[in-house]
């Protein structure tokens, strides 16, 4: 969890499996993409539509810089400690 973090607070979009906590915390098309674990193919075909698209992806990054700039790593940590803790109560 705390890559992904470091990678949202940096304002960077993240794309990653959904073997991970990137679902609980990436809003899709605006923060990054999850996609289904071994499907190399869909990784390839995102970062294709990345390469065509670099607009929306500069956008992205700008508008997650304005959401994360202002965060401290104890903002992060007590984020990645709420959501390990939604997760929890929800399997309980």
């Amino acid at each position: 969890p705390m890559v992904i973090s470091q990678a949202l607070e940096s304002a960077l979009p993240v794309l990653c499996t959904t073997n991970c906590s990137g679902p609980d915390i990436i809003t899709p098309d605006v923060s990054g993409w999850v996609l289904p674990a071994r499907r190399p193919d869909l990784f390839i075909e995102r970062l294709a539509w990345c390469d065509a698209h670099r607009g929306a992806i500069a956008q992205m990054v700008r508008d997650a810089y304005h959401v994360y700039s202002a965060r401290t790593w104890g903002d992060s940590a007590r984020d990645v400690v709420s959501l390990l803790e939604g997760a929890r109560a929800r399997r309980a």
